[in-house]
């Protein structure tokens, strides 16, 4: 099964790694080397698997020493891929350590309920496209009868419309247009190489200018996503951001909640009763 085939699929992984992502991720010894993670991290990032949020003493392991002479590591974790995280919401228990130097985990999980709608967001990358002010002009055109702030949220609600319609059809899937002229570049360079002339030149450049608009399209759209201002012109920023916004979405789902008499909740549809009434 291939890269592709993979994303189809939902995955979870959970267990023992043997291997640390982060420096904090042990305590005590000698410092560690991160770069021996570094396989393991590429493995994690191909394979577009994030971490689940966990519950319990973040050190997993423990060489059973003293003093000076202990080690604490965090080797044993979940792993979920966006597929999963679209059916299940998924968090993972450390347990106390008995009869093993690990903590046993227990992976828990149960569907994924959806209150309310998808919100609607502005892709800030649509102002580059050459329709965008034509289709937000048509869109505002249309007279509208009522009052100032009626014409004016009816209008907006209009746009917002048009827009979503737009994005679909024109802008399309920005991810599958990245691929698309990828495969493109890749098989006119290999033209070029077996016939060098101008007309195959100026078709592989043409290419190349494309496939950078939309790799920028591409950046961007996860720089918004990932709340990040942070971007090197000229380099694929698509796997950093998509770790951010990962990261995000593990931070904002809230798993349980406390009540006030001291009772853990973990009904989806309880927990949003709780907060509101809280609020």
């Amino acid at each position: 099964m291939n890269e592709n085939e993979m994303s189809q699929e939902k995955w979870a992984l959970i267990g023992d790694f043997n291997c640390i992502l982060k420096s904090d991720e042990k305590r005590g010894g000698q410092a560690y080397n991160m770069w021996k993670s570094r396989d393991f991290r590429q493995c994690i990032d191909t394979i577009n698997m994030r971490e689940v949020v966990f519950y319990g003493n973040p050190y997993t392991w423990w060489n059973g020493r003293r003093g000076s002479q202990a080690v604490w590591k965090r080797l044993d974790r979940g792993f979920a891929n966006e597929k999963w995280e679209e059916s299940f919401k998924t968090h993972v228990h450390h347990y106390a350590k008995a009869s093993s130097d690990h903590a046993p985990l227990i992976l828990d999980l149960e569907p994924v309920i959806r209150i309310g709608g998808k919100p609607f967001t502005f892709i800030n990358s649509w102002g580059e496209h050459e329709q965008f002010l034509g289709v937000v002009r048509e869109a505002r055109r249309e007279g509208v009868s009522g009052n100032e702030m009626y014409t004016f949220v009816t209008k907006l609600k209009r746009v917002k419309e048009v827009l979503k319609k737009w994005n679909w059809e024109v802008f399309g899937n920005i991810f599958e247009k990245v691929r698309e002229l990828e495969g493109m570049v890749r098989e006119v360079e290999e033209k070029l190489q077996e016939e060098p002339t101008d007309e195959r030149v100026m078709e592989f450049k043409l290419l190349q200018a494309r496939l950078q608009k939309q790799i920028r399209i591409e950046d961007k759209f996860w720089q918004q996503k990932a709340h990040s201002q942070w971007v090197v012109e000229g380099e694929r920023n698509s796997k950093y951001f998509q770790g951010l916004v990962r990261e995000r979405r593990v931070k904002q789902v809230i798993h349980k909640i406390k009540r006030a008499e001291g009772v853990w909740e973990e009904d989806q549809n309880q927990i949003a009763a709780i907060a509101v009434e809280y609020f």
